[in-house]
């Protein structure tokens, strides 16, 4: 995701933090990278919010440079946009997304999601569930 690349990312998101996940010291600056490239293409959207996900906690500070363009991801129609953006979400600890998850937990519909080299399948409302109480008790749940 370069310039003399023309900057295609189809998948890169995903790739980048596979990468990062094997390399930590890529996290900067190919963390923000990959979020801000995932967040101007609406096709890299999903694994933008999946490799947050697969980042979990690592990722937490980055994501707070790209807070708007994040969360506006639970604005989407798709269900698995919903459930990426909520089990993202609820891996980083994101507490911003508190409300937008909350406001969902009676969403309709489920999301497969491909999840710790699994495909998992939920309803909406349990992702969105779980992202709350990880946040919610999460080591950070503490200190609020």
């Amino acid at each position: 995701m370069t310039d003399e690349s023309g900057e295609i990312g189809w998948s890169a998101p995903e790739t980048m933090a596979e990468i990062i996940v094997h390399i930590p010291e890529l996290l900067e600056p190919y963390g923000s990278i990959m979020i801000a490239r995932a967040f101007e293409e609406p096709p890299l959207v999903k694994g933008g919010l999946w490799g947050i996900g697969r980042l979990g906690k690592r990722i937490g500070q980055v994501i707070e440079l790209h807070q708007n363009e994040i969360l506006a991801a639970f604005d989407s129609d798709d269900p698995e946009i919903i459930g990426l953006a909520a089990w993202s979400m609820g891996e980083v600890g994101f507490v911003p997304a508190l409300p937008h998850l909350k406001s969902l937990q009676s969403w309709k519909g489920s999301a497969k999601l491909f999840i710790a080299d699994d495909f998992v399948e939920k309803p909406l409302e349990d992702w969105v569930k779980e992202a709350i109480y990880r946040i919610e008790t999460g080591p950070t749940a503490a200190s609020r």
